[in-house]
């Protein structure tokens, strides 16, 4: 699997970035739609010169057409939308033509929840009966069932079995670490702490339903006044290395 980062779409304006993520061993780039997202072309342009590529993207619910227009332009054939089931279920059937119409697929993304909504997100996803509809899976919200807002648990939920029920379903993961109380959207760890995602578990599920995507990193990036930022990004890609068995950037 690929590795990527989720960055936000201004910051691929900045090339030196973008070099930088190559050089810590990413493989490309997810982009957040917040805000302008103009001069796809730039941006397309200057992840290719990194050498680095657009894996996915992150919708706007507010903005769809536009970041699916986007999505396009830089070559992603699928889009994460962060959804609430059954409350955005109108946003979704309104999407479906535009990802038709810019050959785009939509990824809805399972919600952080302590309950265990597998079979429920699996009939919701399939409800609306759409090949440009899948899933993003995100990996930190589904650590989150079964516990609660302290970490405890409260009753067993088999995470590797949850990810093999969804199956074929999942087009694109969002890769973080919590401790199964909220989402810290922390690096994925390699010693487990307690009630943090079992990576070994996750991985083979992930190799047992053929997923062969980007292992796309979703994590909290901001260390305000702390000079952390670029050390944790090129820790974060040495940690996914590890656990995918491949090289380690020096």
């Amino acid at each position: 699997m690929d590795i990527v980062l989720q960055i936000k779409y201004s910051e691929a304006f900045d090339k030196e970035y973008l070099a930088f993520l190559k050089k810590c061993g990413y493989d490309g780039v997810e982009l957040l739609l917040d805000g302008e997202v103009g001069d796809a072309e730039t941006i397309k342009k200057n992840v290719s010169e990194s050498g680095l590529y657009v894996a996915h993207t992150q919708l706007d619910k507010e903005n769809i057409e536009n970041g699916l227009a986007v999505s396009s332009l830089l070559g992603v054939k699928w889009a994460c939308l962060p959804i609430v089931i059954n409350y955005d279920s109108d946003i979704i059937c309104n999407a479906i033509p535009l990802a038709e119409k810019y050959n785009v697929g939509i990824a809805i993304e399972n919600p952080a929840t302590h309950d265990d909504i597998t079979d429920t997100f699996c009939i919701y996803a399939d409800s609306f009966n759409s090949e440009f509809i899948g899933v993003c899976y995100n990996i930190g919200h589904a650590n989150l069932a079964g516990s609660d807002d302290f970490g405890i648990k409260k009753f067993d939920v088999d995470k590797a079995e949850a990810l093999r029920k969804v199956g074929d379903r999942i087009k694109m993961l969002h890769v973080n670490d919590n401790h199964g109380d909220v989402d810290r959207r922390l690096c994925p760890t390699v010693a487990n702490a307690v009630c943090s995602v079992e990576w070994g578990k996750i991985i083979d599920a992930l190799k047992d339903i053929g997923f062969n995507g980007a292992f796309s990193l979703n994590c909290e990036l901001d260390f305000e006044e702390y000079c952390l930022r670029d050390d944790y990004i090129r820790f974060i890609a040495n940690v996914c290395n590890i656990l995918l068995g491949k090289e380690v950037a020096q």
